[in-house]
C-alpha cells in the first residue's frame, strides 16, 4: 500500500514542476479574422536586434518567485531571471518555489531550501508536497502530517494518505482556506492549521473554494453530494453525481442520464446558495474564467455568461479557458460518426468574434501578452493583437511567467523575454 501512494505522490510532485506546462497532449492547452502577415523582413529585424540564447539545460521549467528549475545532466538546481546561478544542480529532483520555499530531493528523500539556496529542512521525508498557506505535507513511512517553513513538525504525522479518492479532485492534502482533507484508516476530516479536526467524514470529499466543498454520502442510488462551509454547515443536499470547485461564485454540477454507453450527463450550474443558476441541459460544462464558461452541447462547444445567456454558440470541437480576454478554440461540426475536428486553432474573444485567424497546430493561452503558437513543427509567440512577435523556430515552449518563457532547440532548453532576447548571456 505505502508503494501505490508513494507512486501516486510522486505523480502529483512532479506535476508540481509542470503545472504550468504549454501543452500536455490537449489538458493543458487553455478563431478568427484574418490578421495581417508580418512584412517580409520582420524576422530579419529579430535576428538583428535580439540577444542570443544560450541553450545549455536539459530540462528548464517556469520562473516562480523569481527563480526557475533548471537540469543539467542528471541533477537540478534553480536560476534567476538574468540566468545567474543560485543554487548549483545537485539535486535528483525539485519543485517551484511556493511561499518561498522549494521542494528538493536527495537520494530518495524530500526537503527543502530558501532563495539563497540553504537547506532548511533536510531531506529526510519519504514525501513532501509544495508549502500552502505556511505548511507542507509530509511523509514518514505511511504517515502524513504538516511542517511550518522552519522544519518544525506542527500537525503530528500520523494520518493516512490522502491522495486519489473517488470525490478528492484534486490536491489532496493541501491546506486551501484554512482546511486540509485528511484520511485516517477509511474515515476522512478536514483539518485546521492547528491540527483541530474540525469536520469529520465517512467519505471523501474536495478541497474548498470560496468557502465551499463538496463531501458525498451514501452510495449508488441513494449516493448524495452535500455542499457545506468551513464550519461544516450543510448548505444543500442533492443528487448530484457530478460536481466542481466554485469558480467566480459558481459551481458545475451534473445529474447522471440513464442511457446505455455511458456516463452521460445533464450539467448546469449553480451559486453558493446551492440555487440552480443555469438549468442542466448541458452534455458537458467548465468552470468559469473571466466571466465565461465553455459549455457543450451534442458534441459542439460554446460559451455561456453568468446569467446562462450563450454569447458564444456551440460551434467548436475544443475550447479552452479565457485568460487575458482571449480563448483558444478549434473548429469542427458534427457528423455521421461524431465530431469532426479541423486541424488548425485561433482565439476568440468575449463577444465570440474571432480575432486571431484559425491557422496554428497548437496553441497556447495568453499570459503576459503573449500566447505560445506551433505552426508545422515549430513553436514561436503571438502578442494579443495576433502579431507575431517572436520567431518561429523552437521545438518547444512554455509559457511566459515573470517576464520569461522556457523554449527549447535540438536537445536542449534556454529563456528568452517577451521580445524574444536570450537570456543569461
Amino acid at each position: 500500500m505505502k508503494t501505490n501512494y508513494l507512486k501516486k505522490a510522486m505523480k502529483w510532485a512532479s506535476m508540481g514542476v509542470l503545472s504550468f506546462s504549454l501543452l500536455t497532449s490537449m489538458n493543458v492547452s487553455d478563431c478568427g479574422i484574418s490578421i495581417t502577415k508580418p512584412a517580409a523582413n520582420t524576422y530579419k529585424v529579430m535576428a538583428d536586434t535580439v540577444k542570443k540564447v544560450e541553450f545549455k539545460y536539459d530540462e528548464a521549467y517556469i520562473f516562480l518567485e523569481g527563480m526557475a528549475v533548471v537540469k543539467i545532466g542528471k541533477k537540478y538546481g534553480f536560476i534567476d531571471k538574468d540566468g545567474n546561478e543560485i543554487v548549483k544542480p545537485q539535486y535528483d529532483g525539485a519543485n517551484g518555489f511556493r511561499e518561498g520555499r522549494a521542494m528538493v530531493i536527495k537520494g530518495n528523500k524530500y526537503g527543502f531550501i530558501d532563495k539563497s539556496g540553504k537547506e532548511v529542512v533536510e531531506p529526510k521525508y519519504d514525501y513532501a508536497s509544495g508549502f500552502s498557506e505556511g505548511l507542507a505535507m509530509v511523509c514518514k513511512g505511511e504517515k502524513w502530517g504538516y511542517i511550518n517553513k522552519e522544519g518544525k513538525e506542527v500537525i503530528k504525522i500520523k494520518y493516512d494518505a490522502p491522495f486519489y479518492s473517488e470525490f478528492a479532485d484534486d490536491h489532496g492534502g493541501d491546506f486551501s482556506e484554512g482546511r486540509a482533507l485528511m484520511r485516517k484508516g477509511k474515515k476522512w476530516c478536514y483539518i485546521d492549521k492547528k491540527g483541530k479536526e474540525i469536520i469529520k467524514l465517512d467519505d471523501a470529499g474536495s478541497t474548498f473554494s470560496e468557502n465551499r466543498a463538496w463531501i458525498s454520502e451514501g452510495e449508488n442510488e441513494d449516493f448524495y453530494s452535500i455542499l457545506i462551509d468551513k464550519s461544516g454547515t450543510k448548505i444543500i443536499k442533492t443528487k448530484y453525481e457530478k460536481a466542481y470547485g466554485f469558480s467566480e461564485g459558481m459551481a458545475v454540477v451534473g445529474k447522471l442520464l440513464d442511457v446505455p454507453a455511458g456516463p452521460w450527463y445533464d450539467c448546469g450550474y449553480i451559486d453558493k446558495s446551492g440555487k440552480v443558476i443555469v438549468k442542466l441541459k448541458y452534455g458537458d460544462a467548465k468552470s468559469f474564467s473571466e466571466g465565461r464558461a465553455a459549455v457543450r452541447k451534442g458534441v459542439l462547444w460554446g460559451y455561456i455568461d453568468k446569467t446562462g445567456k450563450e454569447v458564444v454558440k456551440p460551434q467548436y470541437a475544443e475550447t479552452y479557458d479565457f485568460s487575458e480576454g482571449r480563448a483558444v478554440v478549434l473548429t469542427g461540426r458534427e457528423g455521421e460518426s461524431g465530431i469532426e475536428k479541423d486541424d488548425k486553432y485561433g482565439y476568440i474573444d468575449k463577444s465570440g468574434k474571432e480575432v486571431i485567424g484559425f491557422k496554428y497546430d497548437l496553441a497556447d493561452g495568453f499570459s503576459e501578452g503573449r500566447a505560445a503558437v506551433k505552426k508545422g513543427k515549430k513553436w514561436g509567440y503571438i502578442d494579443i493583437n495576433g502579431n507575431e512577435v517572436v520567431e518561429f523556430k523552437y521545438d518547444e515552449a512554455w509559457r511566459f511567467t515573470e517576464g520569461r518563457a522556457a523554449v527549447k532547440k535540438g536537445k536542449k532548453w534556454g529563456y528568452i523575454d517577451k521580445d524574444g532576447n536570450g537570456i543569461g548571456e
